[in-house]
């Protein structure tokens, strides 16, 4: 486990706003919130603090959890692509241009068999996959609990007549790598956004292709600014590289125990790791004990 200091360095700011990520972050190692987390949160929620929960993953999955958090939750979902108040619509997205899709889609022909194409619905269909061969082999799990929301249509680009929230291709760490740098020299990358989310104990990798603008650190700050919460009355906390906008975005950012050391910064904070409380950590040693 990454050693902490026993409290974090203070920026003079309070916090007002906390955005967490999910996975490895928010979520143990078991995919559950712990007593203390939610502890730590309750209290900072009844200081008037706004939850945020800002996640690669779609809203239909994250809702159940953001349901289990106090207070006032907002969501930024698909890295940035939705953005809502939970009790309450959309407040804003960004979709990707369904050409630029097709365009990345046949940039990235050889991967086309590890793709998902996430749309704006809910319900069957939310999800479109050509073949569920490939994603049995590299993420089944997460095809098993996602099974209900997905349609299948060969080819792909036979769905995307109307915009989607976003592509997301699945594999080892080497593959996606190697279709980040050939998506990267294709023409379209210029009007593309790039996520990419690395698991090298899994030997697994994300590759999330979104609009061009779209980011956490994007929807965070202009969330924030509809709150009326300045950056540095912001408080970040991540554990992989889809989160360094957000981490950036924020007058206190904090990685998690769990997160690569490639992610570090000069002025950002280490918390313990997300089997060990790291979230409630940080949220007891700077929120509720040195933030107000």
């Amino acid at each position: 486990m990454t050693q902490v200091k026993s409290s974090l360095p203070r920026t003079g700011a309070a916090i007002r706003l906390l955005a967490l990520d999910v996975d490895g972050t928010l979520l143990d190692s078991r995919h559950q919130l712990t007593a203390r987390t939610l502890a730590a949160l309750q209290a900072a929620a009844d200081r008037g603090i706004v939850l945020v929960l800002a996640t690669g993953r779609r809203t239909t999955f994250v809702r159940p959890i953001a349901e289990q958090l106090p207070g006032t939750v907002y969501l930024v979902a698909s890295n940035g692509a939705i953005v809502r108040r939970l009790d309450g619509g959309d407040l804003f997205t960004r979709l990707l241009p369904r050409a630029r899709a097709r365009q990345a889609v046949q940039a990235l022909d050889a991967w086309r068999r590890q793709a998902v194409v996430t749309f704006a619905v809910e319900g069957e269909g939310e999800l479109i996959m050509e073949d569920a061969a490939d994603a049995l082999r590299t993420f089944p799990g997460w095809l098993q609990q996602n099974l209900a929301w997905v349609r299948f249509c060969a080819p792909l680009e036979d769905a995307l007549h109307v915009d989607p929230v976003q592509l997301m291709y699945g594999g080892t760490v080497a593959q996606m790598e190697q279709a980040r740098q050939q998506l990267l020299a294709a023409e379209c990358s210029a009007h593309l956004r790039l996520s990419q989310t690395v698991y090298p104990q899994r030997d697994l990798s994300i590759l999330d292709v979104l609009d061009r603008d779209v980011n956490k650190g994007a929807a965070l700050a202009r969330l924030a600014a509809m709150l009326g919460i300045e950056a540095s009355e912001v408080m970040a906390i991540g554990d992989n590289f889809n989160d360094l906008d957000m981490l950036e975005f924020a007058g206190t950012a904090v990685l998690m125990g769990n997160a690569s050391g490639e992610l570090d910064r000069a002025g950002w904070h280490r918390t313990r790791d997300n089997d060990h409380d790291g979230v409630a950590w940080a949220v007891e040693e700077w929120v509720l004990q040195g933030g107000r």
